[in-house]
């Protein structure tokens, strides 16, 4: 909503530094929080397990954190090459293209919400994998779409399959790797 509110403003020769002090407000405003929220003190017999050498020669580190970077990647891609799509294959105007990276990210949000109350039922490993469908067909249809409600429904799609990968790559990093000994 914000980048399509920008984008109007934008539109309407507002100077291109309003939304970013916006931007930098919101980050100053989240900094403030986080630091007046009192968190829940570490039990003193909670201890990091290992070392840091020892976190760089574990497999896992360098398996999920590639796993991770992909799906970055995938967010990333979708979030840059969405926008260009509707412009440039559905000859759409800009405002259209940016609409669908609010589509997309509007269902990618909401599929992390959603996507926790199945985790118990399915499992993670599971979750990934159907997600991952999910994306490849949204993605494949996509490329071959050129109407623009299409094109929107679409990015929804792909948004809901890329919105779980981050959360559910990290929950399932935790449960695989040891990352503390409560010795």
């Amino acid at each position: 909503v914000f980048a399509l509110g920008a984008g109007e403003l934008l539109l309407c020769g507002i100077s291109w530094r309003v939304p970013f002090a916006v931007i930098a407000g919101m980050a100053v405003l989240t900094g403030a929080f986080l630091l007046r929220t009192r968190f829940p003190a570490r039990d003193k017999n909670e201890q990091i397990a290992g070392s840091l050498g020892g976190l760089f020669r574990n497999p896992l580190f360098w398996m999920f954190g590639m796993l991770l970077f992909l799906a970055a990647g995938v967010e990333g891609g979708i979030t840059y090459w969405g926008a260009s799509f509707i412009c440039e294959q559905v000859t759409a105007s800009t405002r259209s293209g940016a609409v669908g990276i609010a589509v997309f990210a509007g269902l990618m949000a909401g599929s992390r919400l959603v996507t926790s109350r199945f985790t118990g039922r399915l499992g993670l490993s599971l979750i990934i994998v159907l997600c991952a469908v999910l994306g490849m067909g949204s993605l494949t249809l996509l490329m071959m779409s050129d109407s623009l409600i299409a094109g929107w429904l679409l990015l929804g799609m792909c948004g809901i399959a890329d919105g779980p990968f981050w959360p559910t790559i990290l929950a399932l990093a935790e449960q695989r790797t040891e990352t503390t000994s409560t010795t």
